[in-house]
């Protein structure tokens, strides 16, 4: 019985705390926008819930039958380390993608408005156009 407990509070940590750790790092990034709306309102909730399962996870597996003591308590504190080298290495992605678009729109933009000034100084002089 509490190793199925634990097997769900696991999982369930190591699936919702990448996110959230995804997630809190493109917050400190100043990436709110690719977060869910609902994390950028209320961060706090998703922390403590993340906090909520890590910590019953493990107090859990000192109940634990079938899975051993020594590769459940070791456990949880290593996935600890696993969620936020993961999470922050998915947020660290995504933001280097997010700034390369930007850089590209960036780009973009000042060829246009340099392509702009070419087109005025050989179809028009005084800002009339030539005949």
């Amino acid at each position: 019985m509490f190793d199925a407990i634990f097997l769900i509070l696991y999982l369930s940590y190591i699936l919702l705390g990448i996110k959230v750790e995804q997630w809190t790092a493109l917050s400190t990034l100043a990436v709110k926008s690719a977060t869910p709306n609902i994390f950028a309102k209320y961060p706090e909730v998703f922390l403590i819930a993340n906090t909520v399962l890590l910590l019953a996870s493990f107090t859990v597996s000192f109940y634990t039958i079938y899975i051993p003591k020594f590769i459940s308590l070791p456990l949880v504190p290593l996935t600890f380390l696993c969620v936020v080298t993961i999470g922050r290495k998915l947020a660290y992605k995504e933001f280097n993608e997010f700034t390369e678009s930007s850089v590209s729109y960036q780009d973009f933009h000042n060829r246009l408005i340099e392509n702009k000034r070419v087109i005025k100084k050989r179809f028009f002089k005084d800002g009339r156009p030539i005949k």
